[in-house]
């Protein structure tokens, strides 16, 4: 689209730069960009396209070329093909000519604006160069070295700061989870009573499905992502309050009320990663796919710790508490055939299997709940104190609320696509399966054969080695593609369901107990990030939309599995999630069939 003269281009740029007019909307534009703390505004970048030719200095990186910008070329959000080619072509070439250029071009390179055309082939020369390491590094090294020492000093502030607040969110998400995740791994076996854990975690997921379609956009449209984190953090501290004395009349509001603050919170942490990974990629000339993925992976990995925090504490405050309990489990060598494979529900139990599955002592209770409501009031004084707004969520909150229907005006008009219907029971199945390790295996196994003091320490295995490989999968895609991690966890699945279905739990086989806990884990974290990742490329031009479809379904899995939590036994259970898990596999295949996703 752009065919310019090269050969001209010298005495092109030495007429325009003598004109006041072009000088005066360079330094226009320098005022724009000096007063942009944080992210570019449309306003921003709208203001940089309005001159039909702008004047601009010798870039380090693609030398002389791109010194005049159309117009019509201005109004083209990504450059064409011939145009990366023309961009790649001239970033290579040697730094001597660079140096060569007089000492006016010299010191106007230095310069850190450029046009919005000129920005567009420096990122995508980044992307082009994203794959090759060294490559990267030479490009940033040029990029760095013309801007000035006051801006880089900016820069490098910036990139602390940002750095900061990603630290900030992980640390604050890291209590929270910790604290909900012990709790709910908890909440089926010292809740068994007319079935009050089941059912509160139920409503927990059903405010999820809703919240997901309506509230996410509203809230943050509102009062901004670090406000929505805070009143949605808070809604899990009312929740731990609730739990120190369980009603069914406190239990179901709670839950509900938590449900509906689950998915803005996410939505509000997807959001705030993304705004803040563009901006760090933007100050450190990187792509950001590449730092999205790098900020997402840190996150969690931090995140996906508090499985293992949050069982630890569960696991070392009854372990103590009822160590000195002169009825405490004892641990025999037999198989009991009410437990496991044989597991129907708390009417149908051995004499030592009800003892296992014993409610522990109310006070131990409570101090245990306590320390969780510790763990939440830390997550909001943490996002309170150190985390920064983003620069948009101040001018959002001056606008007027109103609901935003978008969500659930594109989730419906989305299952009209056959890769959207092919990747839901995949999706549900990711639901489903925490659901089942979190409610069914640590009730019916852990519980039922070993006591509920082991529940903690057997999940915090199944923590680690979720947290392990949620990290180590990310670079492996790269390497394998998405195909082979995703046959890998659906083969970890169906061996651990046959093992199952087949083995019969041994209270004197403890180590076994470990290794099906860490083994789940592993396919677990294949679950917990690629799926999340595939919806992101499915609604690549709308991240919000993404999350919450996401969010969604699985939070339909985690209530489906916990409306027949105490309708089927064991059994029908683990082969309803083998349907489901095979159904998805193969609505997956026919995803990447359907359309082959490059992985970037």
């Amino acid at each position: 689209m752009l065919e310019l003269n090269a050969g001209n281009l010298e005495n092109d740029i030495s007429q325009l730069s003598k004109s006041q007019t072009e000088q005066g909307t360079i330094a226009q534009l320098d005022s724009i960009s000096q007063s942009s703390n944080g992210f570019m505004t449309a306003s921003d970048y709208g203001s940089r396209v309005n001159s039909s030719v702008t004047t601009e200095p010798p870039c380090p990186v693609h030398g002389p070329f791109g010194q005049l910008v159309p117009k019509d070329f201005a109004d083209v959000a990504e450059p064409s093909a011939s145009t990366r080619v023309l961009a790649s072509r001239n970033c290579m070439q040697s730094s001597g000519s660079v140096k060569r250029r007089s000492s006016k071009f010299r010191s106007s390179a230095r310069r850190p604006l450029r046009s919005l055309d000129h920005n567009a082939w420096i990122r995508a020369t980044i992307d082009d160069a994203a794959d090759d390491y060294w490559k990267s590094q030479q490009l940033r090294k040029r990029l760095r070295a013309s801007i000035p020492e006051e801006e880089l000093e900016k820069r490098e502030t910036e990139k602390w700061t940002v750095m900061r607040n990603l630290i900030t969110i992980s640390v604050a998400f890291l209590f929270e989870v910790s604290a909900f995740q012990g709790l709910q791994n908890l909440q089926t076996s010292i809740n068994a009573e007319q079935n009050l854990g089941a059912v509160s975690l139920s409503c927990i997921y059903l405010g999820s499905v809703v919240s997901c379609l309506f509230t996410p956009g509203y809230l943050l449209n509102r009062i901004g992502c670090k406000m929505t984190m805070i009143v949605s953090m808070s809604m899990f501290t009312l929740y731990m309050l609730i739990n120190f004395r369980t009603t069914w009349y406190s239990m179901l509001p709670g839950s509900l009320a938590m449900g509906f603050a689950s998915a803005p919170l996410w939505a509000a942490k997807s959001t705030y990663l993304t705004e803040t990974g563009i901006h760090y990629a933007e100050l450190n000339f990187e792509s950001p796919n590449i730092v999205m993925v790098r900020f997402f992976g840190i996150f969690f990995m931090v995140v996906h710790l508090g499985q293992v925090f949050g069982n630890l504490i569960s696991s070392w405050i009854l372990e103590a508490a009822l160590a000195d309990q002169p009825d405490r489990p004892q641990l025999l060598d037999a198989v009991d055939n009410t437990c496991g494979q044989f597991f129907i529900d708390a009417f149908h139990l051995s004499p030592t299997a009800a003892k296992n599955l014993r409610r522990p002592p109310i006070s131990i209770i409570r101090s245990l709940c306590g320390v969780y409501f510790c763990c939440t009031v830390v997550s909001v004084m943490v996002l309170s104190l150190f985390l920064n707004q983003l620069r948009k969520d101040l001018s959002n909150s001056k606008k007027k609320p109103r609901f935003n229907f978008e969500v659930w005006k594109t989730t419906i008009k989305h299952l009209k696509q056959p890769r959207t219907l092919l990747l839901i029971p995949l999706t549900i199945f990711n639901g489903m399966e925490q659901a089942f390790i979190a409610a069914d295996f640590s009730k019916g196994y852990v519980g039922c054969c070993l006591g509920i003091s082991h529940i903690g320490s057997i999940l915090t295995c199944f923590g680690v080695c979720n947290a392990i490989c949620s990290v180590l999968f990310g670079p492996l895609i790269q390497l394998f593609g998405r195909m082979p991690l995703f046959m890998f966890g659906a083969v970890v699945d169906m061996l651990m369901i046959f093992t199952l279905l087949i083995w019969p739990p041994n209270p004197a086989d403890t180590a076994i107990f470990y290794v099906v806990a860490a083994t789940w884990g592993m396919a677990d974290g294949v679950w917990n990030t690629q799926i999340h990742d595939l919806w992101v490329l499915l609604f690549k031009q709308n991240l919000e939309v993404a999350v919450a479809n996401y969010r969604l379904w699985e939070s339909v899995g985690f209530l489906i599995a916990l409306i027949y939590h105490s309708l089927f036994p064991m059994t029908i259970k683990l082969y309803i999630l083998l349907s489901f898990l095979l159904i998805g596999i193969v609505g997956y295949i026919f995803v990447e069939s359907w359309d082959h996703i490059a992985v970037k």
